[in-house]
C-alpha cells in the first residue's frame, strides 16, 4: 500500500514539475519603407499556443499538421491577432498571416504582413497574447524602424506600449 501511495505521490508531483512557471512570447516588427508595410513575426511556445488555440475553438491537433491548410492558417492568424494589435492615428492596422514555421526547439514562428500604410508617430501596440490564461505571461516586442531597434516589454499589468520615433 505504501508503495502504491508513494508511486501516486511521485506521479502527481512529477506532473507538476514538468510544467513551466514562466510564459514568454516574442515579437519583432519592422516597417518596410519600400512596400510601406509592417512585417511582423511572433515566436511562441508551440505547446502553449496549441493549447491556447484549441481553447479559442481553432480545430487543430498539432500545428505542423496544418502548414498547407490556408483556411485554417487564416483562422490561426486572426486568432493570434486578437492578442496583438497596432493603432496609428486611432485606426487599427490590419495584418494577415503569411505563414508559420514549427521549429525543432519547441517554438513556433508566425509571420504577418500589414496592409499598406504611411507610418506616423506615435503608434500604440497592444501585445497581450496568452495573457487571458497565463497571468505570468511576459511578452517582448522589438520594433525596427530606419535600422534602429527598440525593445518594449508587455506584462499582465502593462499590455500596451506607445512607440514614438
Amino acid at each position: 500500500m505504501r508503495l502504491l501511495l508513494g508511486f501516486l505521490a511521485f506521479s502527481f508531483f512529477s506532473h507538476y514539475s514538468y510544467s513551466h512557471d514562466y510564459y514568454f512570447a516574442f515579437a519583432e516588427m519592422e516597417y518596410n519603407s519600400v512596400n510601406k508595410k509592417f512585417e511582423l513575426s511572433l515566436v511562441v511556445s508551440t505547446h502553449d499556443i496549441e493549447h491556447w488555440l484549441k481553447d479559442k475553438g481553432v480545430p487543430i491537433k498539432e500545428l505542423e499538421d496544418h502548414l498547407k491548410d490556408s483556411t485554417l492558417q487564416s483562422q490561426i492568424g486572426s486568432t493570434l491577432l486578437d492578442g496583438y494589435s497596432v493603432k496609428m492615428n486611432n485606426s487599427i492596422i490590419s495584418f494577415k498571416i503569411v505563414g508559420f514555421e514549427v521549429k525543432n526547439d519547441g517554438l513556433t514562428e508566425f509571420y504577418f504582413s500589414s496592409s499598406t500604410v504611411d507610418i506616423q508617430s506615435p503608434i500604440l501596440v497592444s501585445f497581450d497574447l496568452l495573457m487571458d490564461i497565463y497571468e505570468q505571461q511576459q511578452n517582448k516586442l522589438t520594433f525596427i524602424y530606419k535600422a534602429t531597434k527598440h525593445t518594449y516589454p508587455f506584462l499582465y499589468t502593462n499590455r500596451e506600449q506607445t512607440i514614438e520615433f
